[in-house]
């Protein structure tokens, strides 16, 4: 150890041959840092390289001082700590989804996203516990494969990181379902000050009910328990209608299936009524087209003429919604909208990811 400190110090390389011996493998285990002897940063093992972070939309950029990829809470509280012996600020990010500037910091960057294990399922009570950095589409598609589960409550994009969602108050739809965030029944987070704290309802309630929208300011959550039920699929029905009847019908159509969307078309008196019926029917593929079906992504990509490779096409999978992608340029104006028509059926179930027709 003292030979390397010593090589680190004179400014010299650590050949990559030297991170393969035994030794230092057990070393960095055991956690200990390089130090050199005028007081330079601490090296982790988890810290990474990252000159520029993006969020999922693309919109939204920083620099971090310094980038880490935690592993392990003991990872996520030993940069805590460092972070606090220099004076520096941390910010924790996950997917990046949010499309505010909320994840940007020239601090320190921990990102959760290795952090993304499933720990511990119980059969008996469906109650799911995981750690914060995975991801909902890994999660929801682990669960129904391997354990005939579900999240009870989806949005239309599957990529944020479950401790993210929750964090920033991701929802689904229906009057009957809460956001994501209900879901939650316990969770450990790690504070600023390095103190872990497992919270729920019946154990530190005040801070189990802050950190589920807790925008990251309350610490670092490591780990979530998950009320899930039984695996479903989703019966999805579109109907073409005007916009002003959508409104005047509003609470009508909002209570009329176990989930319901309405997109309006801007410039135009169409909109389009998605209802979605949780039922056990096989999956059938589709043959809607990909403008129609979901534009969530092009909100957050100004201008609207000016982006590629946007989300083109939905399906839904056993109670969520999974996105495949395809190359296309929407022009900078809105195509002519169809006339308001009957509701026709469109695909449900973890069907195939083949595109659909345009």
């Amino acid at each position: 150890m003292d030979d390397v400190i010593s090589l680190v110090a004179r400014g010299l390389p650590v050949g990559h041959n030297v991170w393969q011996e035994t030794q230092w493998r057990e070393l960095w285990h055991q956690r200990y840092c390089l130090i050199d002897h005028l007081g330079m940063n601490q090296v982790h093992p988890c810290e990474g390289t990252l000159d520029t972070w993006t969020n999922w939309a693309g919109v939204q950029t920083c620099r971090p001082a310094r980038y880490f990829e935690a592993r392990t809470e003991q990872d996520v509280l030993d940069v805590i700590r460092l972070a606090e012996s220099n004076g520096a600020k941390l910010k924790v990010i996950g997917s990046g989804h949010s499309p505010s500037d909320i994840g940007c910091t020239d601090g320190y960057m921990v990102s959760l996203h290795k952090l993304d294990r499933i720990l511990h399922v119980d059969p008996e009570t469906s109650l799911v516990t995981v750690e914060a950095g995975v991801t909902l589409e890994t999660l929801n598609e682990r669960l129904a494969t391997e354990h005939s589960l579900a999240l009870t409550n989806l949005g239309s994009i599957s990529a944020q990181s479950v401790a993210g969602a929750i964090a920033t108050g991701t929802h689904g739809s229906g009057v009957n379902f809460g956001i994501i965030a209900t879901c939650i029944t316990a969770l450990r987070i790690v504070s600023g000050g390095g103190q872990i704290t497992t919270a729920s309802a019946s154990q530190n309630p005040e801070v189990f009910s802050a950190a589920l929208c807790g925008l990251g300011a309350l610490g670092v959550i490591t780990q979530l328990t998950l009320q899930c039920v039984p695996k479903f699929n989703l019966r999805s029905v579109d109907e073409h209608t005007t916009f002003r009847k959508a409104v005047a019908q509003y609470a009508a159509i909002a209570a009329s299936a176990d989930h319901v969307r309405i997109h309006w078309f801007p410039h135009t008196d169409v909109a389009l009524v998605n209802r979605s019926y949780r039922c056990q029917d096989a999956p059938t593929p589709s043959a809607a087209s990909w403008f129609w079906f979901d534009l969530s992504r092009s909100i957050y990509l100004p201008p609207l003429h000016s982006f590629k490779n946007t989300n083109s096409a939905m399906f839904l999978r056993a109670g969520t919604l999974s996105s495949t992608t395809s190359s296309c340029r929407l022009r900078s104006c809105w195509p002519s909208p169809p006339q308001p028509s009957g509701p026709s059926s469109i695909a449900c179930g973890p069907g195939s990811r083949q595109r659909p027709p345009l």
